[in-house]
């Protein structure tokens, strides 16, 4: 690890602060200095908000020109796109609202996938690939959960079914569910529904 550099006052500062060891001026000084021998990225996170608080200058007496973010990002909630018995209201709906989650939107796919009814069950479950020729716009609805639950939720889906880059209508890709090709096997194409409720209620 490198030398952890603490600092004094600075100077240039007025006669109230540069007599007062651990001032804002010196707080600012030393969590950048100390987080600059973990990262020098690192350490412009607790300088940054020390000097917008306290309206500290930068060395040579510069002043910050950029304005702080208006809002944090939030990284804590994850889309799924779901198009089989995950829909709302089907069997498996139960497994996204025990683990917080919301349905933001119904959509459709971009028309580039074909929609299967795989072999066995129940419950019965629906395989959507993505297609070169021949694809289709499915009905699918956009779900949200908490960001921490979407490994046991992940960990729960059973193959020939996986997670993947799906592209709706507006162009967007999310995560959602998709099939493996080998799971096709003895199954039926059922793009020309639309969708895997309207299947179901044919």
């Amino acid at each position: 690890m490198g030398d952890v550099l603490v600092g004094g006052p600075i100077e240039g500062l007025d006669e109230d602060h540069a007599g007062q060891q651990g001032g804002p001026r010196d707080w600012a000084f030393g969590a950048a200095n100390q987080c600059e021998a973990f990262s020098r990225d690192a350490g412009k996170i607790p300088a940054d908000g020390l000097q917008r608080q306290h309206g500290l200058p930068l060395c040579g007496e510069r002043s910050l020109d950029s304005q702080a973010p208006a809002t944090s990002a939030r990284n804590d909630r994850a889309r799924v796109v779901v198009c089989g018995a995950h829909l709302d209201g089907l069997p498996l709906n139960w497994q996204l609202k025990q683990r917080g989650g919301r349905l933001l939107q119904a959509t459709q796919s971009s028309p580039d996938y074909q929609l299967y009814a795989l072999a066995g069950g129940p419950p019965f479950r629906p395989g959507m690939v993505r297609v070169a020729e021949g694809g289709v716009a499915i009905a699918v609805e956009v779900w949200e959960l908490p960001s921490a639950e979407l490994g046991s939720f992940l960990t729960g889906i059973p193959a020939p079914l996986g997670l993947g880059k799906v592209q709706l209508a507006d162009g967007s890709r999310e995560t959602g569910f998709i099939c493996e090709p080998y799971g096709l096997a003895g199954a039926v194409d059922i793009s020309h529904f639309g969708g895997w409720r309207a299947y179901m209620g044919r």
